[in-house]
C-alpha cells in the first residue's frame, strides 16, 4: 500500500490551502467539501500544476516536492494521470487514435497496462473507429479514462469526472470506476461536489473546509458523523450500506438484496447474484417505527437499535441506528422524536421506500 504524504501551503488571492495529511492509498479516496473548500486546488498541487505551492509532497519513495531543498518534479515527470471534468479528447483523432497517442507517451513500456484489457474493461470496442464529436458525454469520459490508464500511472486523479454526465450514463460509469481500481490495482483520488457519488464510489473520504482538512476516515463512518455540517444538510445527510445481491424478481422487476442478512428491495436489475454492491440511503427517506408495522406499501423494514440522537435548534432531529454492524442515518422532526419517546439503546424498525434507494 502506497502512502501519499502532503504538507503543503498555497495562497491564491484571499484563499489559502494549508494541508497536512498522510493518506494510505487503498481503493478510491474521495475529496469532498463545499464550493471554495480547495478540492480542485489540492488535486492541482498533487499534479504539480500549482508552482506557487510550498512545502513537501511525497508518493511512497518518490519525492515530488520539497521546497526547503528547492526540489520540484514537473508534472510530466510525475507518474500520475489526471482526468478532468471535460474529457479533453483530440477531436481530429478517432477513439483508437486518442488511445494510441497516450501509449506513445509511455517510457516504461513493460509497465503499461494491456490495451485489450483496458478497451474491454471500459467497453470501448464499438467506439474505436468513431470520433469524439459522435460520442455521448459518458462515452467520451470512458475514452478519457482509458487514455489516462494507458500512460501507466501510479496514481489517478479525477476532478468531477461525473458532473457533466446524465443519470443513466453516471450509473454505468460508477461500477466501471470501481472495477478500474480493483482490476488494475490503481489508487484513485477523486474530487466531487456530490456526496451521493462519493458515498457509493469512495472507500475513504477527505473532507475539506476553507482550505483545511476537517476529517479523514472511511466513507461510511465519516458520513455518519452528526458533528460535521457538510454531512448534515437535507441533501447530503445519509448513509452508505454494503449489500449483497440475493435474487431477481422478474415478475415485479425488483432486485432483492441482503444487508446484514436482512432483505431489502430496490427497483430494476442491479448487479449479479452474489455480487457486493453499495447502497445510498438518504436520511430524509427513512422513517422510524417502535413496533413492526403491517399493511404498508413500504417494502423495506429493517430492525435496528438507536445509537445516537441529536436535536437541532429548528424543527428537526437526527439519529443514528445500527443494523447489524452498519449504521443508518435518520432525519425526523423533534415532534416525532418526542411523541415516540425515542431514546439511545431502544430497538426500532427503520422503514425505507424501495424507490428511494440508489444501488450501484
Amino acid at each position: 500500500m502506497t502512502e501519499l504524504s502532503i504538507d503543503i501551503h498555497l495562497r491564491k488571492g484571499e484563499f489559502v490551502l494549508a494541508l497536512q495529511q498522510n493518506i494510505q492509498l487503498q481503493g478510491i479516496v474521495g475529496v469532498y467539501g463545499h464550493s471554495g473548500a480547495g478540492k480542485s486546488s489540492l488535486l492541482r498541487v498533487i499534479a504539480g500544476l500549482e508552482c506557487n505551492a510550498s512545502g513537501t509532497l511525497t508518493l511512497g519513495e518518490q519525492c515530488w516536492q520539497a521546497s526547503s531543498r528547492h526540489h520540484f518534479v514537473p508534472p510530466h515527470q510525475r507518474q500520475l494521470a489526471y482526468v478532468f471534468q471535460e474529457p479533453r479528447l483530440f477531436s481530429h483523432l478517432t477513439v483508437m487514435g486518442n488511445l494510441h497517442f497516450a501509449m506513445k507517451r509511455v517510457k516504461a513500456v513493460t509497465a503499461m497496462p494491456s490495451l485489450t484489457d483496458i478497451v474491454d474493461g471500459l467497453q470501448l470496442t464499438p467506439l474505436l473507429t468513431r470520433r469524439p464529436a459522435t460520442l455521448s458525454g459518458g462515452e467520451q469520459q470512458r475514452v478519457a479514462i482509458a487514455r489516462a490508464l494507458l500512460t501507466a500511472p501510479a496514481l489517478l486523479l479525477m476532478d468531477e469526472p461525473l458532473s457533466a454526465i446524465d443519470r443513466q450514463h453516471k450509473a454505468e460509469l460508477i461500477p466501471l470506476l470501481r472495477r478500474i481500481n480493483e482490476q488494475f490495482h490503481l489508487p484513485i483520488i477523486m474530487v466531487s461536489h456530490s456526496a451521493d457519488e462519493l458515498a457509493v464510489l469512495s472507500d475513504q473520504l477527505l473532507l475539506l473546509r476553507k482550505g483545511q482538512a476537517v476529517a479523514f476516515d472511511n466513507t461510511p463512518r465519516l458520513m455518519s458523523r452528526l458533528d460535521l455540517l457538510e454531512m448534515s444538510s437535507l441533501q447530503e445527510a445519509g448513509a452508505v450500506l454494503d449489500a449483497q445481491v440475493d435474487h431477481f424478481d422478474d415478475a415485479f422487476q425488483l432486485t432483492r438484496l441482503l444487508v446484514e442478512g436482512i432483505p431489502l428491495s430496490v427497483p430494476g436489475r442491479v448487479g449479479n447474484v452474489g455480487a457486493r454492491i453499495k447502497l445510498r440511503v438518504h436520511a430524509r427517506d427513512v422513517a422510524v417505527a417502535t413496533e413492526k408495522p403491517r399493511g404498508l406499501s413500504i417494502r423495506n423494514i429493517l430492525p435496528a437499535r438507536i445509537t445516537m440522537i441529536e436535536e437541532g435548534a429548528d424543527a428537526h432531529a437526527q439519529l443514528l441506528a445500527t443494523v447489524g454492524q452498519q449504521t443508518i442515518r435518520v432525519r425526523l422532526t423533534r415532534a416525532s422524536l418526542s411523541e415516540l419517546s425515542l431514546v439511545v439503546g431502544q430497538s426500532v424498525y427503520l422503514l425505507i421506500k424501495a424507490a428511494s434507494v440508489d444501488a450501484y
